[in-house]
């Protein structure tokens, strides 16, 4: 596989074919691409692709942050160094800290330069490949960066994490991969190709993948990527909801969302990879902001009053009055001689809710 991607000059910018510019539809399709399914392009499209791509490396430096991490070896620790200095590295940050404007993989097998093509999903914009192993970063420009800071919305995180999910799980990438520092593709140490200028939305990357592409990770020890964001959400959100009425009442703002960020931080060690303590404090601060704000005495006791009511609903399903059956009047008696006969020591069918078993009867 290695010599193939060397030597054979039919790969050079050949791209796999496929709806890249389809209209935005829902987040999961079951109209997928059949898989497997790769086309090279005509040679007048690869000459139009080539001369797009030639944007997109230009306008790298200024889709990066402004004072990246960045490294020539990884087992030397990062750096913060100005975005001129830093593309003088080997690796270097994609993202900024409060959004996602790339969506990186690493590919730790001989087989990355193929990969997109064999799990037919779309190609990304750039790909880093190290010449001497064959193994990759690969990274998709996204058109609307998703935002991860304190007053970022979930549903586009949780959006954006399960595409993530699924292109790692369709072209085997490691899962472990923080997406953190990735390798700079100015560098003249990787063989790099730019194989698409336009970005992608999210609804366009999900197009093509399947449900079990997707699915949500089944615990937080085995959860990667921005799952664990969603996955931290989730677990606080809860906590907050249980804690906030006595904060309200014996302390303040402050003291409630330190101590979500400390429950954060005991959920955040149970990743196999954990989350920059950064992010752990974004999450906390917005669920103890949003959480505060809409959460009062008055409130919890209405919400308790809905959730008797559907419960009582719920319980009574199905149940219907006598009232309304009238069965005494079949039988030619009166109401009252009706009960009577069915009382203490004389009953013989009473009518109970569903949640008692025997098909409601007792």
């Amino acid at each position: 596989m290695q010599d193939h991607f060397i030597h054979d000059n039919r790969l050079k910018g050949a791209t796999c074919s496929g709806p890249f510019q389809a209209p935005e539809t829902i987040a999961i399709s079951d109209k997928s691409p059949q898989r497997g399914l790769c086309l090279d392009l005509p040679s007048s499209h690869e000459a139009q692709h080539f001369g797009r791509t030639k944007s997109l490396r230009q306008a790298f430096p200024d889709l990066i942050p402004r004072k990246p991490y960045c490294a020539d070896l990884l087992s030397d620790g990062l750096k913060i160094r100005g975005k001129k200095s830093a593309l003088k590295h080997r690796h270097i940050q994609l993202n900024d800290p409060t959004i996602f404007r790339w969506m990186p993989h690493d590919i730790d097998h001989p087989g990355a330069y193929f990969a997109h093509r064999d799990a037919n999903v779309p190609e990304p914009n750039v790909i880093a490949i190290n010449p001497e192993n064959g193994h990759a970063h690969c990274a998709v420009l996204l058109a609307t960066p998703i935002a991860r800071h304190s007053a970022a919305r979930i549903k586009p995180l949780r959006f954006y994490g399960a595409v993530e999910r699924g292109i790692a799980r369709r072209i085997r990438a490691d899962r472990q991969y923080s997406g953190l520092i990735c390798k700079n593709p100015l560098h003249a140490d990787w063989r790099v190709e730019w194989r698409r200028a336009e970005p992608y939305t999210l609804h366009e990357l999900a197009d093509w993948l399947f449900y079990e592409d997707m699915r949500p990770d089944t615990s937080v020890e085995t959860t990667f990527g921005v799952g664990r964001n969603c996955a931290v959400f989730d677990a606080l959100r809860h906590i907050a909801y249980r804690e906030v009425r006595a904060f309200k009442r014996d302390g303040n703002v402050e003291t409630f969302r330190a101590r979500l960020e400390r429950a954060a931080l005991d959920i955040n060690m149970q990743f196999p990879q954990a989350l920059r303590i950064s992010d752990i404090r974004a999450i906390a601060k917005s669920v103890a902001r949003w959480t505060w704000r809409h959460f009062s005495e008055e409130q919890f006791s209405r919400l308790q009053s809905l959730r008797g009511a559907r419960r009582s609903a719920q319980m009574w399903a199905g149940h219907v009055a006598r009232e309304k059956t009238r069965p005494w009047g079949a039988e030619g008696i009166s109401r009252a001689t009706w009960y009577r006969r069915r009382g203490p020591g004389g009953a013989k069918e009473v009518n109970l809710p569903n949640d008692f078993g025997n098909g409601g009867t007792k």
